[in-house]
């Protein structure tokens, strides 16, 4: 028995060490870089290694957008907004029309994104490349040319029907332009980064300039009506459907429009201002929870219903791109969903944002662990959470929620790109021939996002022109350019 005993004891200990190897050989993954790395890029003047990895593969994404469907206003078009609405009326039962639409850019197997994602899918993938691709000319000036080619390219890509034809035609509103500031929002910040980084008014400019219009008029419209009868500050993303994460976006992309154009001369003030005091006086009022301090996640102006759901994204997002204007608020969000919504994950794999906090039916808090496989429940909150700690400069935080992204991710070296579609994620979605690793693929551009976000005061006041000439031309840089990254493995 006593020989039984220590042979038995023999085997846990070799099965326990067996299971610590796979831990920490296999299923751990050592991140590419930490918070250390990422906040030094500035100072530095340079992007780290697996930065130029993954904004490489941006950079493919945006060049197979670039030319495989043609520009929705054709080369010398005159600007008409107009034209969405009119597409759409044209092309509402036209189903051979619609179903061509995204699909060349689909159909590239190294870069494509699936034809079942078109609309806010493929939107929400496009946006975080371009707010990536600014920071970027902060970091390294040189690289200014390439950004602004890139942004020119992305804000092409977004005026595209693959990018709004979920909400004009599959759920029939009959235009991008019928509240819709889900895409309207992402689309005005998209126009403004080109803009501001370079300089050109002309490309842009018109459409941003009857964009924003567009909005505040639909702003002072919905201002207008009466209390629990649509009256709303913003916009909504469907009609009586407003969230106050795309509202930001539609904050973020006016002052953008106000750092460009100053005062707008229709209405003879900063539109982006005006909108802003409203949205905010709006979402402390009736979408802050008194007692948790979170941001229910949304609200029905016909009847002035707030849904009564704390969510962890909307906030997130919310204080993400708010903190310039009101830092003390947004911190105190910021900081409520850090410490109560962070969760770490056992087995040191990192920590997990969760999008909401499980409660009785008396609204007590349940105890809760965390295991990797939740992550899904708040994918989007782990994303938008990883870009807020570079606003609010919370590096420990940064390095817990990479180090999940790193285990769950597992990111590889493929030629000079940073890239996921290998053996590790091959699990299915649910869409035919798409994998977890092109899901992620898709949406890496969050992750390079957060890596090199040098906040959204420091891009509304960056010395812009400092990085063009007399002539107002992108400056050509002496310094030789940096090679592509030799391919890493591992």
């Amino acid at each position: 028995m006593k020989k039984f005993l220590r042979w038995l004891a023999v085997i846990v200990v070799l099965v326990l060490v067996g299971v610590y190897l796979v831990l920490e050989l296999v299923i751990k993954a050592k991140p590419m870089g930490t918070a250390t790395d990422y906040w030094a890029q500035r100072a530095k003047g340079e992007l780290t290694h697996d930065v130029i990895g993954q904004w490489n593969f941006a950079q493919s994404v945006a060049v197979s957008l670039s030319y495989l469907e043609k520009p929705f206003f054709e080369e010398g078009e005159p600007y008409r907004l107009e034209k969405y609405t009119e597409w759409c009326k044209e092309n509402m039962f036209n189903t051979a029309v619609i179903g061509r639409q995204g699909y060349a850019f689909a159909m590239d197997d190294d870069y494509g994104w699936p034809m079942e994602m078109r609309g806010m899918g493929w939107s929400y993938a496009l946006a975080p490349i371009a707010y990536a691709a600014a920071s970027i000319a902060v970091i390294e000036p040189a690289r200014t040319k390439e950004v602004v080619y890139y942004l020119g390219e992305l804000a092409e890509a977004h005026r595209r029907p693959p990018f709004w034809l979920d909400y004009a035609i599959q759920q029939q509103w009959g235009s991008p332009l019928r509240d819709n500031i889900m895409w309207k929002g992402p689309h005005l910040m998209l126009l403004g980064l080109y803009t501001l980084v370079s300089g050109d008014k002309e490309r842009f400019g018109p459409e941003l300039q009857a964009l924003s219009r567009d909005v505040y008029r639909l702003h002072l419209t919905n201002m207008a009506k009466p209390e629990g009868k649509g009256r709303t500050a913003g916009v909504c993303c469907e009609p009586n459907h407003w969230f106050p994460q795309c509202n930001s976006w539609a904050v973020t992309g006016l002052a953008l429009y106000d750092k460009i154009f100053g005062p707008d001369k229709e209405f003879g003030i900063l539109i982006g201002e005006a909108y802003r005091k409203d949205y905010l006086a709006m979402v402390k009022s009736k979408l802050q929870n008194p007692k948790s301090g979170m941001l229910r996640r949304s609200f029905h102006p016909r009847e002035g219903f707030v849904e009564k759901f704390d969510g962890a994204f909307p906030s997130a997002f919310v204080a993400l791109m708010l903190k310039q204007y009101d830092p003390e608020w947004a911190g105190e969000l910021y900081r409520t969903i850090r410490d109560n919504y962070v969760k770490d994950i056992p087995l040191d794999l990192g920590a997990s944002v969760l999008e909401s906090l499980p409660t009785t039916a008396k609204g007590e808090l349940l105890k809760r662990d965390v295991s990797v496989g939740m992550v899904g429940e708040g994918a989007l909150a782990i994303l938008v959470m990883l870009a807020a700690t570079r606003e609010f400069d919370d590096p420990a935080t940064f390095d817990r929620i990479n180090k999940t992204m790193t285990n769950i991710m597992h990111p590889r070296w493929t030629e000079y790109e940073i890239r996921f579609d290998h053996w590790w994620n091959d699990d299915e979605t649910g869409i035919p021939n798409f994998t977890m690793g092109k899901l992620f693929n898709m949406y890496s551009g969050w992750w390079l996002w957060a890596k090199v976000h040098v906040g959204w005061s420091t891009l509304l006041h960056h010395d812009w022109a400092a990085q063009r000439d007399a002539q107002g031309n992108l400056k050509d840089y002496t310094a030789a350019p940096r090679k592509a990254p030799r391919a890493r493995r591992g």
